[in-house]
C-alpha cells in the first residue's frame, strides 16, 4: 500500500480496489464462493499447508457466526464438508447436515495472530464501518446525519474516516460521504485474495473504530485491542433477490442489538464485558489442527460433485 494518510483514498483508487477486472483471484478454481471470500480460502490453504492452485471442496461460515442458525445456502450445496468457527454453530450443523463438519480457527483472526499484525505505534482517529449494501440488497440510512455525528466526536477520536464495502463503492454511496467532507477508504473487492492484507493494513492505523450497525469489524477490532463504538441510527434494507433474507423491505431483528449498548461509550474503551463478549463469538479454541485440515481438504478433492 502507498504511504498512508488520513485523508482517504482517491476516487480512482476506490474504484480500482473494487474493480472485478483488477482483482487477484489466486491460482485455484473456485467451487464455492463463501469459503473463498475475504481471503478465507487463501488462509485455509495457508493454515492447512495445502497447494494454492487446488480447489476447496468445502463450505464455511460467512464472517463470524453471531446469529446461530443454519442458512438455506449452507444446507443446499454439494461440498464435501463444512467448516465452522463456533462451537454452538458446530452443534447445529452436526444436527442438520449429512456431511462432515469441523470446528476450525477463524481464518482472518488466525492470520492476524500468525503474522503478528498489530496496531501501529501511534494510531490516530476513528475508522467508521457503515452498515452496507450487497449486490442483492440495498441499505437506506441518513448519511448526512451520520457524518455530522462523526464530526462532533471529541478531539481524541479525530480525524474520522469511513470504510465502505465494495457494493457501496459500486453504487456511488461513497460520493455522499465525500460530499459531506468525510474521507473514504475500502478494503476492496471481497473476492480478491489480498483483501485480508488491505483490511488489516487499514484497521491497524486507527485508534478507534465505530459503526451504526454491527458486523465482523466489531470483533476484529476488539480482538486486536482497538476500542469500538456503536452509534445508534435507524436504517432499513430492501432485498431484491437474496433468497437467504426476507424479501422486500425489512429491518434487522438480531439479538445482538441488545448487547450493543455495551459499546456506546465516548470515547470508547474495551471493558471486561466487551472483551468477554468478543471472546465468546470469536471462539478461538478447540479447533482442528493444520495437519487434520490438510487431510480433510485432500479427501474432499476425491468427493467433488458439481451437480
Amino acid at each position: 500500500m502507498d504511504e498512508f494518510t488520513y485523508r482517504g483514498f482517491s476516487i480512482k483508487k476506490l474504484l480500482e480496489l473494487c474493480d472485478i477486472k483488477l482483482m487477484n483471484k489466486g491460482k485455484a478454481p473456485v467451487l464455492y464462493g463463501v469459503p473463498e471470500q475475504y481471503s478465507q480460502g487463501r488462509i485455509f490453504r495457508e493454515y492447512a499447508r495445502f497447494p494454492d492452485d487446488l480447489p476447496l471442496n468445502v463450505y464455511a461460515d460467512h464472517g463470524i457466526p453471531f446469529q446461530f442458525r443454519v442458512a438455506p445456502h449452507e444446507l443446499k450445496n454439494n461440498a464435501y464438508a463444512f467448516f465452522t468457527y463456533h462451537k454452538k454453530k458446530y452443534q447445529l450443523l452436526k444436527e442438520q447436515l449429512r456431511k462432515p463438519c469441523y470446528k476450525v480457527p477463524h481464518p482472518l483472526i488466525w492470520y492476524r495472530r500468525e503474522h503478528g499484525i498489530e496496531q501501529i505505534e501511534n494510531p490516530q482517529g476513528t475508522l467508521f464501518f457503515a452498515v452496507h449494501s450487497t449486490p442483492d440488497v440495498s441499505v437506506f440510512y441518513d448519511i448526512e446525519q451520520i457524518c455530522a455525528q462523526l464530526k462532533l466526536l471529541p478531539d481524541e477520536m479525530q480525524p474520522v474516516a469511513v470504510c465502505l464495502f465494495m457494493s457501496d463503492i459500486h453504487n456511488g454511496t461513497f460520493l455522499k460521504y465525500l460530499e459531506n467532507g468525510v474521507p473514504v477508504y475500502t478494503a476492496g473487492n471481497v473476492w480478491d485474495i489480498r483483501f485480508v492484507d488491505r483490511f488489516y493494513d487499514l484497521l491497524r492505523r486507527f485508534k478507534f473504530t465505530a459503526s451504526n450497525s454491527y458486523g465482523t469489524y466489531l470483533f476484529y477490532s476488539v480482538e486486536m485491542g482497538i476500542p469500538f463504538m456503536y452509534l445508534k441510527q435507524d436504517y432499513y434494507f430492501y432485498n431484491y433477490s437474496d433468497r437467504n433474507l426476507p424479501a422486500g423491505k425489512y429491518r434487522s431483528n438480531s439479538k445482538l442489538f441488545n448487547v450493543l449498548e455495551l459499546f456506546s461509550g465516548i470515547p470508547p474503551k474495551i471493558t471486561k464485558q466487551q472483551k468477554s463478549l468478543v471472546e465468546y463469538y470469536v471462539n478461538m479454541e478447540n479447533y482442528i489442527s493444520r495437519k487434520e485440515m490438510h487431510e480433510v481438504l485432500k479427501k474432499a478433492l476425491t468427493e467433488i460433485r458439481l451437480v
